[in-house]
């Protein structure tokens, strides 16, 4: 008890309160800092995975649509522009894959018959002016646009073109056939789309084979090679459509290899944010293609407010000591008034 009344008239009692006060303040605000942090880190990162897998679940569908298109011809030795459409119209391209440009058909065609080929084409009054473009081309065997989906004024633009004049092109239809499984293009530009917002993209390429011919080594494959079918993707779509799957906290960058650079971005979901506060960067790996997506916020909260509140704890927290502290003051004042009045009084009293 002595300690106690000791410890209460001790002179510098305020300054002590509001000292522990506000060090008590400044740490429960750190330790709000902390768990905010942590819990950003955790939820941009489940974030970021959900992305990755989102992007994979996209692409998948994409492949699936080109293994049934692979084993609809498979099941067929001729395939009609009609059978095509029909096969097209099944799947309903527009509402199930609504970033898909172009469906293709595109069979292995010898240089030497060109113009048999051509004749046959021609033969459909769809396709009276079928031609293959661009006429003059090195290469022994010619990859001709010969059926599309959806059959628009635009995709039928694009009817005859030789995708094997391109090389890049070529060279991921050759190793599609070489490997007997998908490529993926890296970023490319669709010179008959109109919308601006639509032209960049990247084909995936499925390839087909003669029936009743072994396809255990490369060189078995190129002898079986019959053609590929390839899905042509809007990449703003694609990843648009991802967007709308994800809470839209986070936001992410996508290029097609894994060097940063502008002429490698394939797609940006938030130009505007260019100094994050998260970020983080990784390797996607898939279907033998390799992009860089990179992830970015300034926060995952849903509730901004949660920012502020350490600042509020320190302020709430050194507002209630100080408030405190004055309070001891004022106590330990009036406890050395009342003490003074007192001794006044007996001394008084003495002299009477």
């Amino acid at each position: 008890m002595h300690v106690l009344r000791r410890l209460y008239t001790f002179s510098f009692l305020p300054l002590v309160v509001l000292f522990v006060g506000v060090l008590f303040s400044m740490l429960m605000a750190w330790k709000s800092y902390q768990w905010i942090e942590n819990v950003e880190a955790i939820r941009f990162d489940a974030a970021s995975k959900e992305i990755t897998a989102l992007i994979q679940k996209e692409l998948d569908s994409h492949v699936q649509l080109l293994n049934s298109s692979a084993a609809f011809i498979f099941a067929s030795e001729t395939i009609t522009r009609n059978e095509w459409h029909t096969f097209a119209k099944m799947h309903d391209l527009a509402i199930n894959f609504p970033s898909l440009y172009s469906l293709g058909y595109v069979p292995l065609v010898e240089a030497s018959k060109r113009e048999a080929y051509e004749k046959k084409m021609a033969e459909d009054s769809a396709m009276a002016q079928y031609k293959i473009f661009p006429s003059s081309s090195s290469h022994s065997t010619l990859f001709p646009i010969t059926y599309i989906e959806p059959f628009t004024e635009q995709t039928v633009q694009i009817l005859g073109y030789d995708m094997g004049s391109e090389a890049m092109r070529r060279q991921n239809i050759e190793k599609a056939l070489k490997k007997g499984s998908v490529t993926i293009t890296p970023k490319i530009e669709f010179v008959k789309q109109a919308q601006a917002s639509e032209k960049k993209g990247f084909i995936i390429y499925m390839p087909f084979y003669y029936r009743h011919h072994s396809l255990h080594n490369e060189a078995e494959r190129l002898a079986a090679a019959k053609g590929v079918v390839y899905s042509a993707i809007k990449v703003n779509t694609f990843f648009e459509n991802i967007l709308k799957a994800n809470d839209g906290l986070v936001s992410f960058e996508v290029y097609d290899c894994e060097f940063l650079s502008e002429e490698t971005l394939l797609y940006n979901s938030n130009p505007k944010l260019t100094t994050p506060r998260l970020e983080r960067s990784v390797v996607f790996t898939s279907y033998d293609t390799h992009w860089t997506l990179y992830f970015k916020a300034n926060s995952v909260l849903h509730n901004q407010l949660n920012h502020y509140y350490p600042h509020i704890q320190v302020f709430i927290g050194i507002l209630f000591s100080i408030l405190l502290s004055g309070w001891v003051y004022a106590l330990q004042r009036t406890r050395s008034r009342a003490y003074e009045i007192a001794e006044e009084k007996n001394k008084t009293a003495f002299r009477i």
